[in-house]
Protein backbone atom coordinates (compact mmCIF):
# COMPACT_ATOMS: atom_id res chain seq x y z
CA UNK A 1 0.00 0.00 0.00
CA UNK A 2 1.49 3.10 -1.37
CA UNK A 3 1.47 6.12 1.53
CA UNK A 4 -0.37 9.09 1.37
CA UNK A 5 1.30 11.52 -0.93
CA UNK A 6 1.95 14.90 -1.49
CA UNK A 7 2.35 16.38 -4.58
CA UNK A 8 4.79 19.62 -5.71
CA UNK A 9 4.18 20.62 -8.91
CA UNK A 10 6.67 22.90 -11.16
CA UNK A 11 5.97 24.29 -14.44
CA UNK A 12 8.43 26.10 -16.39
CA UNK A 13 6.90 28.98 -18.91
CA UNK A 14 9.78 30.68 -21.47
CA UNK A 15 9.04 33.37 -23.11
CA UNK A 16 8.54 32.05 -26.62
CA UNK A 17 5.75 29.60 -25.58
CA UNK A 18 7.69 26.43 -24.45
CA UNK A 19 7.00 24.65 -20.99
CA UNK A 20 8.21 22.07 -18.76
CA UNK A 21 6.71 20.58 -15.90
CA UNK A 22 8.07 18.58 -13.24
CA UNK A 23 6.61 16.66 -10.10
CA UNK A 24 7.82 15.75 -6.66
CA UNK A 25 5.67 13.40 -4.95
CA UNK A 26 6.68 12.73 -1.35
CA UNK A 27 5.25 10.69 1.69
CA UNK A 28 2.75 13.24 3.64
CA UNK A 29 3.85 11.77 7.13
CA UNK A 30 7.27 11.90 6.61
CA UNK A 31 8.34 14.25 3.74
CA UNK A 32 10.37 11.61 1.84
CA UNK A 33 10.32 11.42 -1.88
CA UNK A 34 8.59 8.25 -3.07
CA UNK A 35 10.56 6.74 -5.36
CA UNK A 36 10.14 6.65 -8.74
CA UNK A 37 10.09 3.54 -11.10
CA UNK A 38 13.69 3.47 -12.92
CA UNK A 39 14.98 0.23 -13.71
CA UNK A 40 18.05 1.30 -16.19
CA UNK A 41 19.71 3.65 -13.90
CA UNK A 42 22.79 4.95 -15.33
CA UNK A 43 26.29 4.27 -13.89
CA UNK A 44 26.62 8.20 -12.89
CA UNK A 45 23.74 7.08 -10.19
CA UNK A 46 25.95 4.94 -8.42
CA UNK A 47 27.02 5.09 -5.04
CA UNK A 48 30.82 4.76 -5.88
CA UNK A 49 31.00 7.49 -8.77
CA UNK A 50 32.31 10.62 -7.79
CA UNK A 51 31.24 9.83 -4.07
CA UNK A 52 31.19 12.34 -1.56
CA UNK A 53 34.21 12.45 0.80
CA UNK A 54 31.18 12.49 3.47
CA UNK A 55 29.12 10.30 2.51
CA UNK A 56 27.51 8.38 5.11
CA UNK A 57 26.25 5.39 3.61
CA UNK A 58 27.69 2.00 3.06
CA UNK A 59 28.05 0.65 -0.99
CA UNK A 60 26.94 -2.74 -0.19
CA UNK A 61 23.41 -1.66 1.44
CA UNK A 62 23.14 1.68 -0.71
CA UNK A 63 24.52 0.93 -4.05
CA UNK A 64 23.26 3.71 -5.84
CA UNK A 65 23.17 7.60 -4.36
CA UNK A 66 19.91 7.86 -3.55
CA UNK A 67 20.15 12.08 -4.27
CA UNK A 68 21.41 11.07 -7.80
CA UNK A 69 18.84 8.27 -8.28
CA UNK A 70 15.85 11.35 -7.62
CA UNK A 71 17.73 13.30 -10.02
CA UNK A 72 18.17 11.07 -12.95
CA UNK A 73 14.87 12.20 -14.42
CA UNK A 74 15.60 16.01 -13.45
CA UNK A 75 18.70 16.21 -15.49
CA UNK A 76 17.37 14.44 -18.08
CA UNK A 77 14.21 17.14 -18.20
CA UNK A 78 16.40 19.74 -18.17
CA UNK A 79 19.52 18.84 -19.67
CA UNK A 80 19.16 21.84 -22.63
CA UNK A 81 18.08 25.14 -20.36
CA UNK A 82 20.39 27.81 -20.08
CA UNK A 83 20.86 29.49 -16.98
CA UNK A 84 19.76 33.00 -17.62
CA UNK A 85 16.72 32.62 -19.70
CA UNK A 86 13.87 33.73 -17.73
CA UNK A 87 11.25 31.79 -17.26
CA UNK A 88 8.25 32.28 -15.52
CA UNK A 89 7.91 29.22 -12.77
CA UNK A 90 5.01 28.39 -10.71
CA UNK A 91 5.29 26.26 -8.18
CA UNK A 92 1.72 24.59 -6.79
CA UNK A 93 1.95 22.72 -3.31
CA UNK A 94 -0.99 21.89 -0.92
CA UNK A 95 -3.04 25.05 -0.55
CA UNK A 96 -1.08 27.37 -2.28
CA UNK A 97 0.87 28.41 -5.61
CA UNK A 98 3.75 30.65 -5.90
CA UNK A 99 4.77 32.14 -9.19
CA UNK A 100 7.54 34.03 -9.79
CA UNK A 101 9.57 35.38 -12.67
CA UNK A 102 13.27 33.37 -12.46
CA UNK A 103 16.70 32.92 -14.23
CA UNK A 104 15.91 29.06 -15.33
CA UNK A 105 18.88 28.12 -12.92
CA UNK A 106 16.81 29.61 -9.94
CA UNK A 107 13.94 27.66 -10.91
CA UNK A 108 15.80 24.30 -11.10
CA UNK A 109 18.00 24.76 -8.03
CA UNK A 110 14.68 24.87 -5.95
CA UNK A 111 13.57 21.13 -6.98
CA UNK A 112 17.38 20.39 -6.74
CA UNK A 113 17.16 21.42 -3.06
CA UNK A 114 13.74 19.69 -2.41
CA UNK A 115 14.99 16.71 -4.15
CA UNK A 116 18.33 16.61 -2.03
CA UNK A 117 16.35 17.31 0.75
CA UNK A 118 14.05 14.54 0.69
CA UNK A 119 16.02 11.57 -0.51
CA UNK A 120 17.60 9.87 2.59
CA UNK A 121 21.01 10.88 2.00
CA UNK A 122 21.96 11.29 6.24
CA UNK A 123 23.82 14.17 5.65
CA UNK A 124 20.94 16.18 3.75
CA UNK A 125 17.86 14.61 5.84
CA UNK A 126 18.06 17.80 8.42
CA UNK A 127 16.49 19.31 5.85
CA UNK A 128 13.69 17.05 5.26
CA UNK A 129 11.16 18.97 7.41
CA UNK A 130 11.58 22.25 5.58
CA UNK A 131 11.40 20.59 2.40
CA UNK A 132 8.02 18.58 3.63
CA UNK A 133 6.74 22.50 4.06
CA UNK A 134 8.21 23.49 0.85
CA UNK A 135 8.58 27.55 -0.01
CA UNK A 136 10.13 28.23 -3.06
CA UNK A 137 12.26 31.39 -3.77
CA UNK A 138 12.80 32.39 -0.50
CA UNK A 139 15.18 35.10 1.27
CA UNK A 140 18.02 34.77 2.82
CA UNK A 141 16.53 36.49 5.39
CA UNK A 142 12.98 33.98 5.47
CA UNK A 143 15.72 30.97 4.91
CA UNK A 144 16.99 31.78 8.64
CA UNK A 145 14.04 32.05 9.88
CA UNK A 146 13.18 28.92 8.75
CA UNK A 147 16.65 26.98 9.27
CA UNK A 148 17.00 28.07 12.57
CA UNK A 149 12.85 27.58 13.66
CA UNK A 150 12.59 23.93 11.98
CA UNK A 151 15.86 22.91 13.79
CA UNK A 152 14.46 24.22 17.36
CA UNK A 153 11.47 22.32 16.62
CA UNK A 154 13.48 19.36 15.95
CA UNK A 155 15.26 19.79 19.19
CA UNK A 156 11.93 20.21 20.68
CA UNK A 157 11.42 16.36 19.61
CA UNK A 158 14.45 14.85 21.08
CA UNK A 159 14.11 16.59 24.44
CA UNK A 160 10.48 15.13 24.33
CA UNK A 161 11.85 11.56 23.23
CA UNK A 162 14.58 11.87 26.64
CA UNK A 163 17.52 12.71 24.32
CA UNK A 164 20.09 16.02 24.71
CA UNK A 165 18.29 19.31 22.51
CA UNK A 166 21.05 21.25 21.11
CA UNK A 167 18.93 24.84 21.91
CA UNK A 168 22.55 26.84 21.45
CA UNK A 169 22.45 25.46 17.79
CA UNK A 170 25.77 24.58 18.28
CA UNK A 171 25.48 21.42 15.48
CA UNK A 172 24.21 23.87 13.25
CA UNK A 173 27.04 25.37 11.76
CA UNK A 174 28.82 21.78 11.52
CA UNK A 175 25.81 20.38 9.79
CA UNK A 176 25.50 23.58 7.32
CA UNK A 177 29.51 22.63 6.78
CA UNK A 178 28.60 19.12 6.08
CA UNK A 179 25.96 20.21 3.42
CA UNK A 180 28.74 22.75 1.88
CA UNK A 181 30.94 19.87 1.00
CA UNK A 182 28.48 17.93 -0.20
CA UNK A 183 26.89 19.90 -2.53
CA UNK A 184 31.18 20.66 -4.00
CA UNK A 185 31.38 17.12 -4.28
CA UNK A 186 28.35 16.35 -6.20
CA UNK A 187 29.07 18.41 -8.82
CA UNK A 188 31.06 16.18 -9.81
CA UNK A 189 28.98 13.77 -10.18
CA UNK A 190 27.04 15.80 -12.45
CA UNK A 191 29.26 17.19 -14.50
CA UNK A 192 29.87 12.98 -15.05
CA UNK A 193 26.35 12.65 -15.82
CA UNK A 194 26.25 15.11 -18.76
CA UNK A 195 29.88 14.01 -20.21
CA UNK A 196 28.66 10.56 -20.29
CA UNK A 197 25.80 11.41 -22.83
CA UNK A 198 28.16 13.54 -25.70
CA UNK A 199 25.68 12.93 -27.77
CA UNK A 200 23.53 15.17 -26.74
CA UNK A 201 22.70 18.83 -26.11
CA UNK A 202 23.15 20.41 -23.13
CA UNK A 203 22.63 23.83 -21.11
CA UNK A 204 24.26 25.06 -18.25
CA UNK A 205 21.12 24.99 -15.80
CA UNK A 206 21.89 21.96 -14.40
CA UNK A 207 25.37 22.53 -13.40
CA UNK A 208 24.64 26.03 -12.16
CA UNK A 209 21.88 25.16 -10.01
CA UNK A 210 24.19 22.42 -8.01
CA UNK A 211 27.02 25.34 -7.87
CA UNK A 212 24.12 27.88 -6.63
CA UNK A 213 23.16 25.71 -3.87
CA UNK A 214 26.59 25.07 -2.80
CA UNK A 215 27.16 28.96 -2.72
CA UNK A 216 23.85 29.33 -0.89
CA UNK A 217 24.41 26.63 1.79
CA UNK A 218 28.15 29.00 2.59
CA UNK A 219 26.18 32.21 2.20
CA UNK A 220 23.67 30.63 5.72
CA UNK A 221 27.07 29.75 7.37
CA UNK A 222 27.59 33.24 6.75
CA UNK A 223 24.75 34.76 7.75
CA UNK A 224 23.66 32.63 10.92
CA UNK A 225 25.61 34.98 13.50
CA UNK A 226 24.67 38.41 12.13
CA UNK A 227 21.35 37.74 10.66
CA UNK A 228 19.96 36.50 14.02
CA UNK A 229 20.80 39.50 16.51
CA UNK A 230 19.08 42.04 13.79
CA UNK A 231 15.94 39.33 14.40
CA UNK A 232 15.62 40.10 17.94
CA UNK A 233 13.54 43.29 17.55
CA UNK A 234 11.35 41.04 16.19
CA UNK A 235 10.89 38.46 18.44
CA UNK A 236 11.77 40.35 21.95
CA UNK A 237 9.61 43.28 23.07
CA UNK A 238 12.04 46.28 23.15
CA UNK A 239 11.81 48.56 26.44
CA UNK A 240 10.05 51.92 25.12
CA UNK A 241 13.04 54.61 24.51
Amino acid sequence: MRPESLTISYLFQWKNGQTRSYEINLDAATGRAIPKDQPNLPAWTRLETARCANCKLDPQTSPHCPVAVNLHDLVVTFQESVSTDMVMVSVATKGRTYTKEVPAQRGVQSIFGLIMATSGCPTLDFLRPMARFHQPFSSTEETIVRVVSFYLLSQYYTYKAGGAPDWELRNLETMYTDVSRLNHDFIKRVDIAQASASDQSYGDAIANAISRLDVYSQMILMELDSQLPLLAPVFVEQPPG
